[in-house]
């Protein structure tokens, strides 16, 4: 190994116990004759860009929320996560996630050198374009009054029938301030204790007639909540954007806004759209298509789903009916998320259970077997059948660790955690602020899993008439390890 290389590496080994914020503030400390060659008075020559490349760790504040970064079944998930990874994978290095309570916390972890990148929903404005350097915006939000369909649709801030609740010093709080030189008699009310996304649930719910909430949550919440509605925008577009803190090198801003700028706004739209397009639930036109896929496509599989079935102790036909939910028996299926292949494993999960091609759909089956017999099997004893298999099946779609959530809070609210019908009654709240904070993982789309399960049993119950025969899920029954 050349002297050079010697150099290199003794520097990211002092990297990775110091970080370089503070390397300056420690000149008593004992390097070596090579590292202090390297780094003596804090060499200019080493840019920002090129301290976070030899560390190999981008380090960024984000907070737990559908519209940045959550827990997903694969890893980190979320729109703002998603291309936080590109860019992770853009420069080279590892991504590394440190989350906070909310925007504010987020700007203050980046300004006091406690994060490279801040990501956060963070709303473009002025005071703050003081203190840290903004990307171009991401994309663009606008506060919206929110009310349930079943009620009377206000048309302006003069036809209001009920009460306005938002979330304590929010985007939408300081929208409704703006707006009280011309509606001077505008009152509502404000909560530090509840989430933006528990207030939405409780206009759902009917238990609040107004909340003001901004756009792209309101998209995500619709399609699990579609009683929610906007009545009308509160604000004008309203930019969203990454920020770092102000320096005099700005090697990585250039390179983050380089790779925003390489994406583009087409690349940008079409990640939103994929982000925030829900999925379609079944109803009465998804049964036909099943049905006619049941003649069309599943022979072809029918020989693999029975086999990797009987391999691990459950009924084809489940396995089936989970292959149809992920990809429609499709092969080449390919998520936005990354996921592939006809069961849509994970990278990881693929990895983890030797599956060398996850786009071969024989593969693709035998993994996803696999990966439900260990569910089944990481559930606690107590939980029989047949709602052991839903939450396995939950846990398939949304992560073992959210449905382990969800089964505590069940029992918190008085709930029988071993029972499908408590659990699932409290996946929904997994979207909540005030419930979420309260959890382990964090956020889950709860309701998207809870869509999720509903439909595989749709599926199993079709298939079970059509090839006639009696469900093998037995009341009670717990299932005998694989060895």
């Amino acid at each position: 190994m050349s002297s050079g290389k010697y150099i290199v590496t003794g520097v990211k080994r002092f990297i990775l116990a110091i970080r370089w914020r503070h390397i300056c503030a420690v000149p008593k400390l004992v390097l070596g004759v090579v590292i202090v060659s390297a780094l003596t008075n804090c060499s200019p020559h080493l840019s920002l860009l090129d301290r976070v490349k030899l560390e190999g760790v981008l380090h960024v504040a984000t907070t737990n929320s559908p519209t940045t970064c959550y827990q997903g079944v694969g890893g980190p998930a979320g729109y703002e996560c998603g291309l936080l990874q590109r860019l992770a994978d853009h420069l080279g290095v590892r991504l590394q996630l440190h989350y906070f309570g909310n925007a504010q916390a987020v700007l203050l972890a980046v300004i006091d050198h406690h994060a490279e990148v801040g990501s956060a929903s963070i709303i473009v404005n002025d005071t703050q374009a003081l203190r840290v350097h903004f990307t171009t915006p991401l994309r663009e939000v606008t506060q919206q009054l929110v009310y349930h369909q079943g009620k009377t649709r206000s048309k302006s801030l003069d036809d209001l029938h009920g009460q306005i609740e938002v979330v304590t010093n929010s985007a939408a709080a300081v929208a409704l301030v703006q707006h009280l030189t011309k509606h001077p008699t505008l009152e509502w009310k404000t909560t530090s204790m509840l989430g933006s996304e528990d207030l939405l649930y409780r206009v759902a719910q009917g238990t609040l007639t107004y909340t003001v909430a901004s756009s792209d949550l309101i998209d995500i919440n619709q399609h699990y909540y579609p009683d929610l509605k906007s009545a009308f925008d509160l604000s004008a577009p309203e930019p969203i954007a990454w920020a770092l803190r102000r320096s005099a090198d700005e090697s990585l801003y250039d390179a983050v806004q380089g790779f925003i700028d390489g994406l583009g706004k087409t690349g940008l739209a079409r990640l939103h759209d994929q982000y925030f397009n829900g999925r379609d639930n079944l109803d009465y036109l998804g049964v036909v298509r099943f049905s006619t896929d049941v003649q069309n496509l599943l022979p072809e599989y029918e020989k693999d789903f029975k086999a990797s079935a009987k391999a691990n102790g459950f009924d084809w036909r489940l396995l089936a009916s989970l292959g149809y939910q992920e990809s429609h028996w499709n092969p080449d299926a390919v998520s936005f998320t990354g996921v592939q292949g006809l069961m849509m494993l994970t990278n990881a999960t693929a990895t983890q259970l030797q599956i060398a091609d996850r786009k071969n759909p024989q593969q693709s089956i035998k993994g996803a077997a696999r990966y439900l017999s260990q569910l089944l099997q990481s559930l606690p004893d107590s939980i029989k059948q047949p709602d052991r298999t839903w939450m396995a099946l939950a846990s398939y779609n949304m992560g073992l660790g959210h449905l382990l959530d969800a089964r505590i809070l069940a029992q918190k609210r008085g709930g029988n955690p071993d029972l499908w019908k408590d659990v699932s009654t409290v996946l929904p709240l997994l979207m909540q602020d005030h419930w979420f904070s309260q959890t382990r993982y964090g956020y889950a789309r709860g309701s998207e899993a809870l869509a999720y399960v509903d439909n595989i049993r749709s599926y199993y119950d079709i298939l079970i008439w059509i090839t006639g025969g009696q469900s093998a899920l037995v009341d009670n029954q717990v299932p005998t390890p694989k060895s």
